[in-house]
């Protein structure tokens, strides 16, 4: 059993995505770039998160955690309005008849 904090690894994903999230918020006025670091973010959270469960000497479930969550809120704060976007010219039709 380990009994200092020094001793414990932390995870290399989970760095990686507490990375990519803050590199998604950096890039947040570039759509394509700030979702792309934005879904990196939330996939190495993932893996990150797995091998913590497999293995109770690895720490980073933290930055795993702030890397998904930023993830998540960048990716829908950037994608959201070119949705209601397109939902709003798929349902407004032309602009000028019937």
């Amino acid at each position: 059993m380990i009994t200092s904090h020094e001793s414990a690894r932390v995870d290399p994903a989970g760095i990686l995505s507490a990375l990519a999230a803050a590199g998604a918020v950096i890039a947040f006025g570039l759509p394509a770039a700030a979702v792309l670091l934005a879904v990196a973010a939330m996939l190495f959270a993932v893996v990150s998160r797995r091998r913590l469960r497999r293995d109770p000497h690895l720490r980073g479930s933290r930055l795993a955690l702030a890397g998904f969550l930023v993830g998540i809120g960048v990716a829908l704060v950037e994608v959201t309005p070119a949705l209601i976007g397109l939902v709003l010219v798929l349902v407004g039709g032309s602009p000028g008849g019937s």
